[in-house]
């Protein structure tokens, strides 16, 4: 198989806050591309910088340093009209499908909104477009009229799925999609994930500590510990031959059904 071409391209990314003894880099110069069609796995523990990279792609969060490029052009430079056309083209999906929903719009207003912003449908054409949404993430198009509180964990995180796609963007950044979710509807929602990707086209930034989720979506694998890459590379890589200390420390706290498979590994 070709190697796609880079959607995304992040060279040298920094972020800094100010701490209390001064200013801290949550993100230390890391590097990565996320290619056309393609997911990259941005994985590490709590804490590590992946959510701040995440946010920092989508100028969500100042960086302080280093490019970014979407099919080539600066992100970073980006003002006015051509900043609300790249939030068109590159969405997020947040961890809490509660917080992230308004609780006083209904779903059809929550889908509506993206629509009405980018001008992706107008007022005639908006109801079916928010139908078709709907059933895109597995949803029926009559729980429309039902406000977020309405619905189980796993289907407002469909609804904030449904809401990142309604712009038809060519970028998902996920952020610890599945975290918050019980095992079964975890892997729901993975499924419905590689379903999308694979009918749209998307490309992913997938953040998670979760590895076995990781493995299950990602082409590449890039390792984060304490605001640095550690490891890059093709999944099958990383899983199997990992190379830096901490990426087999990681591995080795994953539970494992067979436990010789582990031992293997070590």
């Amino acid at each position: 198989m070709s190697e796609a071409a880079p959607l995304l391209e992040v060279r040298d990314l920094t972020v800094c806050f100010d701490g209390p003894d001064g200013p801290v880099r949550a993100v230390d110069g890391i590097s990565f591309d996320v290619r056309v069609g393609r997911t990259l796995g941005l994985v590490g523990q709590s804490g590590c910088g992946k959510t701040t990279t995440g946010r920092a792609v989508l100028r969500l969060v100042r960086a302080t340093g280093g490019t970014c490029l979407l099919h080539e052009q600066d992100v970073f430079a980006l003002r006015g009209g051509e900043l609300l056309a790249f939030r068109r083209r590159a969405q997020m999906v947040f961890q809490d499908p509660f917080s992230s929903l308004n609780p006083r719009l209904t779903v059809r207003q929550i889908l509506a909104e993206p629509l009405c912003i980018h001008h992706r449908a107008t007022r005639r054409e908006m109801p079916e477009r928010v139908a078709e949404l709907l059933r895109d993430v597995g949803l029926e198009p009559g729980m429309a009229r039902r406000y977020p509180h309405e619905f189980s964990g796993g289907q407002r995180q469909r609804i904030g799925i449904a809401r990142a796609l309604a712009v038809e963007p060519e970028l998902l950044v996920l952020d610890e999609p599945v975290s918050s979710l019980d095992v079964t509807v975890r892997a729901q929602i993975v499924a419905l994930l590689e379903a999308l990707q694979a009918r749209h086209g998307l490309s992913y930034l997938f953040i998670a500590h979760d590895l076995g989720v990781v493995r299950r979506l990602s082409d590449t694998v890039a390792v984060m510990h304490q605001g640095r890459i550690v490891e890059i590379g093709p999944a099958a890589e990383v899983y199997e031959q990992p190379q830096h200390p901490y990426t087999r420390e990681l591995l080795a706290a994953v539970p494992v059904a067979d436990p010789t498979r582990r031992r293997g590994r070590a």
